[in-house]
């Protein structure tokens, strides 16, 4: 598996680049902030999106060649924590430690179904991962402290990888990937996935976590990452071992199996169409329903609920400059693209039923017309519901549930969950003040 870099715009870094969600949150998120937090809060905000815009690259795959799909990283790491205090980053000391134990923590995000050439990529999970740093970034202020105090006894690196769809942006469709992805369903995205995240997380060992999250649709494709990834990593480890000479029977294959299931943590957000394939049935007609009401809500309602009229003019100048019209698709590249979209939503449809032999965590509190709450969606979207009136009001959930908003018009974006941004704010008082835990 190789990776490419699409290079800077011509005269321009890419650091200057912003997407449109940056400023979206920044000026949606401002009340739940004091004057001296939101200024820090705005700090991380730019290094959150110029990591993303200087990490992005197009991931080759050798499993399927032909396909690939493009990805970025974003990690709270110590410039982030100065940023948020308001502080330089200090010259380097040398570690009064005799030894660093470094501590990885990666965290795999995939998305959920959608269509278009532009849409399906890492920016698409860009709320997603900016939630998952602003929850880690107290866990790095602490570290940073006791870096101060005691010259530093760990040192952990935690890495925010969306995943984007070989149907997505700047994805390609190989004839091997077409030919799995549509006779096998969503197997094929595990095979492809666990390929690259085996290559980034190298060594398996004691200090190393993974977390596999998905959402709707990438709830299922992280569940068949999860199985190649454990499949994969269990194959390696086994060759290690014999080339080694060491003795490596059944007891030993179990027992590297539930170290994997104690660091490979898998983590599913309203898996959708979460049944099983059995004949023709009611749940199966509520999906192939379900799908084109989710598409139609969306494009609706938070329009009208969050986005700027200019959103998508923005989003689409800032795509633009990593080549997001993909001028040099081949007729036959597109077809295969739109083949495998037919089939993710046929597949879809007609069940895609967990596989919970392995361990993982399933939640449903998240909007997903994907499912079997089909009335209720429709009633709440049509503003029947008591909780709030009108299409726009539709897309939210309460009753004990966390409520969130679906970012970016046709599902582009997921879930930045709006009850977030006061733990958020939290976050980063404990953090610019120096009391981070």
């Amino acid at each position: 598996m190789t990776e490419a870099n699409p290079g800077k715009p011509e005269g321009q870094p890419n650091s200057s680049l912003e997407h449109p969600f940056i400023k979206t949150v920044e000026n949606d998120a401002k009340s739940a902030f004091p004057p001296g937090d939101f200024e820090a809060f705005k700090r991380v905000l730019a290094d959150i999106n110029r990591q993303a815009v200087d990490s992005f690259i197009v991931v080759n795959s050798q499993e399927y060649p032909g396909t690939s799909f493009s990805t970025f990283c974003v990690s709270p790491t110590e410039k982030m924590v100065r940023d948020a205090q308001g502080e330089e980053m200090p010259s380097a000391k040398p570690s009064q430690s005799a030894e660093v134990s470094e501590k990885r923590i990666f965290y795999f995000l995939e998305p959920h179904f959608h269509t278009g050439l532009k849409a399906g990529g890492p920016f698409a999970m860009l709320d997603a991962a900016t939630d998952r740093v602003f929850r880690e970034l107290p866990k790095k202020g602490a570290e940073v402290q006791r870096a101060e105090s005691d010259g530093g006894q760990s040192k952990t690196t935690i890495r925010v990888m969306p995943l984007g769809s070989p149907v997505g942006f700047k994805g390609r469709v190989g004839e091997k990937f077409e030919g799995e992805a549509i006779d096998d369903g969503f197997n094929a995205y595990g095979k492809l996935y666990a390929e690259y995240i085996e290559k980034v997380v190298g060594e398996m060992d004691e200090n190393t976590r993974i977390v596999i999250q998905g959402f709707s649709r990438g709830a299922v494709t992280g569940e068949r990452t999860y199985h190649h990834l454990i499949q994969r990593l269990m194959e390696k480890h086994s060759n290690k071992m014999r080339e080694e000479g060491k003795d490596y029977g059944e007891d030993q294959i179990e027992e590297y199996r539930m170290f994997l299931y104690q660091h490979v943590q898998g983590l599913y957000d309203e898996p959708a169409g979460a049944h099983r394939k059995t004949p023709w049935s009611f749940l199966k007609v509520l999906n192939f329903v379900g799908l084109p009401i989710e598409d139609t809500i969306r494009r609706k309602g938070f329009k009208e609920e969050f986005l700027s009229p200019e959103y998508d003019t923005e989003e689409n100048k800032f795509l633009d400059n990593f080549g997001g019209d993909v001028p040099d698709y081949t007729p036959e590249e597109l077809a295969r693209i739109q083949k495998v979209v037919g089939a993710e939503f046929k597949h879809l449809a007609l069940g895609t039923a967990p596989d919970r032999e392995e361990p993982g965590f399933y939640r449903s509190p998240l909007f997903d017309p994907t499912n079997t709450r089909i009335f209720q969606v429709l009633q709440e979207s049509l503003g029947l519901g008591p909780e709030r009136k009108g299409l726009s009001k539709g897309l939210w959930r309460s009753e004990g549930r966390k409520k969130f908003a679906v970012i970016k018009r046709a599902g582009h974006y997921h879930v930045p969950w709006r009850d977030s941004y006061a733990r958020w704010a939290k976050n980063i008082h404990f953090v610019r003040i120096g009391k981070a835990a």
